[in-house]
């Protein structure tokens, strides 16, 4: 049987179950984290949500920060919360978000446009010259 990491994960929003989705297949998910006082004590997907402070209590291998804040809580985790640098995994936001298909509706139609933009002038120079 193979031994999974045991992570904790900070931010108990849609970055963080946008994490979990992408890493339960290697890590073995303990708790998540979340700097959200009215969160603390709850569940998230089977999962108890905690303060930073009491991660501390946690036998994790690793800290995975699944928030657009980022920088800040690896910040606070390090100098407030007095956890090695090594310990701690700040995923991009790219990681964060779920592909939204209007995203690629969108660039398709920002694309037509600078390509139908680009005949035009071509097709008036053509015209005037």
């Amino acid at each position: 049987m193979e031994i999974k990491p045991r992570i904790a994960l900070f931010g108990a929003g849609s970055g963080g179950l946008n994490a979990y989705e992408y890493l339960k297949n290697d890590y073995e998910l303990v708790v998540f984290v979340d700097n959200d006082k009215r969160k603390h004590g709850q569940m998230l997907n089977g999962f108890r949500i905690i303060s930073p402070q009491e991660l501390r209590d946690f036998p994790v291998d690793k800290i995975v920060i699944a928030s657009t804040y980022g920088l800040q809580i690896h910040h606070q985790l390090i100098f407030e919360e007095k956890i090695s640098p090594e310990k701690i995994i700040r995923l991009s936001v790219s990681m964060l978000t779920k592909a939204n298909p209007l995203y690629y509706i969108a660039a398709f139609t920002v694309a037509a446009f600078w390509i139908l933009s680009a005949f035009v002038v071509v097709a008036a120079l053509l015209y005037w010259l």
